[in-house]
């Protein structure tokens, strides 16, 4: 039995992560998951209101091991997968709260065959995040703490093996679909 494919998605919030996975998982017939999934909601909602990040972090770094069993079970069975959010997001949320993330930390877990970052202008992912009622006009965020997050992922996306970059500023959510496809095509993941 061939084994299944395995993708991550990764990228700051507002990027199209999630729509891109769900559309890439729908288009090619892939399992979808997202980290944390609904198993885990009441834990995470419970991390949430006690306000420490040391407890946030192990938490998320629970929650990638589990994502990792579940790719390599659903890859032994033959099946692909599809994963919105990986460790790479955790190590950079975290960094950007003051934790020490050390990546040799996530050294064993199943390796994708690749990870996608989705990376968008600052001022396009300020306006996605008031749009969808996640940032208040009024909130402040400063263009240190977002130039901070882009280092982060230019720090922690170097060491995926193979690494597809995809800037979703101007570019429509049916071209950067077409983009990853022509992608994978290439790589010949499908």
């Amino acid at each position: 039995m061939e084994k299944g494919r395995y993708l991550i998605l990764v990228g700051p919030d507002a990027t199209g992560k999630t729509g891109l996975a769900k559309n890439l998982a729908r288009l090619l017939n892939w399992a979808y998951y997202h980290s944390p999934n609904r198993r885990y909601a009441k834990e995470k909602r419970l991390v949430e209101l006690a306000n420490d990040p040391i407890q946030r972090y192990e938490f998320f770094y629970r929650v990638n091991f589990h994502m990792s069993e579940r790719a390599k079970l659903l890859r032994s069975l033959g099946v692909s997968l599809i994963c919105d959010r990986g460790w790479i997001d955790t190590a950079v949320a975290h960094r950007l709260r003051g934790i020490k993330v050390d990546e040799k930390d996530y050294d064993d877990l199943e390796k994708p065959d690749l990870t996608i970052y989705l990376t968008c202008s600052i001022a396009e992912q300020v306006r996605r995040l008031q749009k969808r009622n996640q940032l208040s006009s009024s909130e402040k965020i400063t263009i240190q703490k977002l130039e901070e997050q882009d280092y982060y992922y230019n720090y922690y996306t170097r060491l995926a093996p193979r690494l597809l970059k995809i800037d979703t500023t101007s570019n429509s959510k049916q071209v950067n679909l077409q983009r990853v496809l022509n992608a994978l095509s290439v790589l010949e993941i499908i």
